[in-house]
């Protein structure tokens, strides 16, 4: 059911940035939006976890030359990270040269008040049993939370230029079947920029 939920999301809510938008937000405060993630946060885990995709794969062998290694996302007290550890690395990254740091840092820090603080202005449109969440930094900047039974599904980063709203980044979630603790983890990920450029990245828990 998730799956033909997902598949619709996409469909629909890629036509938008040709379209532009066809809902209409009613206006929420802080507190709504932050009791809707915690229930997400609930039943999902955010620990550190092993990442593997071609992109890094490459990313690391051009700037780094380094083949054998592994490579995780970090969640700390200090923000988000990417951990490259090899027999002779060890390094940590904030920024990647696609913006998938910056994208998926909005899931794994939604859950602290902190990141939340960022928002200038909150929406909800209610979508059948999906809600969609429109967090706004600023008048021309805003972040969409697709949400269905309780699971993020996607995440999009829209700007507005002059009359137009423009997609600039997106990804769908996956989550794995498995519980770790009784959560749920975040399995894989589809970032997308602009609709243009694909980048799969798949997760597991460390061991």
């Amino acid at each position: 059911m998730k799956f033909i939920i997902l598949v619709s999301l996409f469909l629909v809510f890629t036509a938008f940035n040709l379209l532009g938008f066809l809902f209409e937000f009613s206006d929420v405060d802080i507190s709504y939006v932050s009791n809707v993630i915690a229930d997400f946060y609930k039943n999902v885990r955010f620990g550190d976890l092993r990442v593997s995709s071609s992109y890094i794969d490459s990313f690391v062998n051009d700037y780094f030359g380094v083949r054998n290694f592994s490579s995780f996302f970090i969640l700390s007290n200090n923000g988000f990270y990417f951990k490259l550890v090899s027999e002779s690395t060890n390094i940590f990254l904030k920024r990647l040269p696609i913006p998938v740091l910056e994208g998926i840092e909005v899931l794994f820090l939604l859950g602290t008040k902190e990141y939340l603080s960022n928002f200038k202005r909150f929406g909800v449109y209610d979508y059948g049993n999906t809600k969609v969440l429109k967090l706004e930094y600023s008048v021309n900047s805003f972040v969409l939370l697709y949400i269905s039974q309780g699971t993020i599904l996607r995440v999009d980063y829209w700007i507005r230029e002059g009359q137009n709203e423009v997609m600039v980044w997106s990804y769908l979630c996956a989550y794995s079947d498995k519980k770790h603790n009784g959560k749920t983890f975040l399995s894989s990920i589809l970032f997308n920029i602009q609709s243009k450029e694909f980048y799969k990245f798949d997760f597991d828990i460390q061991k």
